[in-house]
């Protein structure tokens, strides 16, 4: 095979598990498995040089781990990993044996799911002015805003990132408390605008993601109408793996 331009790749799988049939990557071109030691790496040929972070691309990658996650259990690698050509995979494979083993067992069965969970309020500030003594007091402190000093709504605002972290561990305890009695390993991931309150990723084994409904159902009854619970998944576990690898 013509590798010239390297070869592209998604993931590391058991070598015994082979792509599913008729899968395709980057710019179409089939996707193909190159196995040492037990180990396998599902690859294809660029034709170009270099790969570009564009949607077609980074969708065709996404594309490859979700067809291969429906069959067996593997180890993501992020957009945009590169080998020379055969023999550099292999080397990969050889130098990272003991690690990516180590990973593969450890995720071995198991799928990524997300959740996130938001406060559902027309304004966020205003919401917790309204649940938070301390910091309406604040708020009502300085009086007219308008004539308020650069420094104190600096001061104001800087205590209301304060009390909204304070809240975002609160609800991150209670929530991963339940979903880990669930069997469920938590990682937490930082929050992605004001509005977010919590954003896990979570282990789940594949035969469980009932129970990890329920215990979804069990969190959310813990809060009011303010709050919104949104599940995303199955995804491959990239949050759960490292995929630093030695080349």
């Amino acid at each position: 095979m013509d590798d010239k331009n390297g070869q592209y790749i998604y993931a590391i799988v058991d070598a015994q598990h082979p792509p599913a049939e008729g899968l395709v990557g980057l710019g179409g071109v089939p996707v193909r498995k190159i196995v040492d030691e037990g180990l396998g790496a599902i690859v294809s040929a660029l034709h170009r040089p270099k790969v570009r972070p564009e949607r077609r691309n980074l969708s065709a990658h996404m594309q490859v781990l979700k067809r291969l996650m429906a069959d067996a259990t593997i180890l993501p690698l992020a957009f945009g990993n590169v080998a020379t050509d055969d023999a550099s995979v292999r080397v990969l494979l050889q130098r990272n044996h003991a690690t990516l083993r180590e990973q593969l067992d450890a995720v071995r069965g198991k799928l990524e799911m997300g959740l996130r969970v938001a406060w559902d309020v027309a304004n966020v500030f205003d919401y917790f002015v309204s649940t938070r003594p301390d910091l309406r007091a604040a708020r009502d402190n300085l009086g007219d805003v308008r004539k308020a000093s650069r420094d104190q709504m600096i001061a104001l605002g800087r205590f209301f990132e304060e009390v909204v972290n304070d809240e975002r561990d609160r609800i991150y305890d209670e929530v991963a408390g339940i979903l880990e009695s669930f069997g469920a390993e938590v990682h937490r991931n930082a929050p992605r605008g004001e509005r977010e309150a919590l954003n896990l990723a979570c282990l789940v084994e594949r035969d469980r993601q009932s129970d990890f409904d329920r215990a979804i159902g069990e969190a959310a009854s813990h809060f009011d109408a303010s709050y919104t619970f949104d599940i995303t998944g199955p995804w491959a576990p990239s949050s759960f793996v490292d995929m630093t690898l030695e080349v």
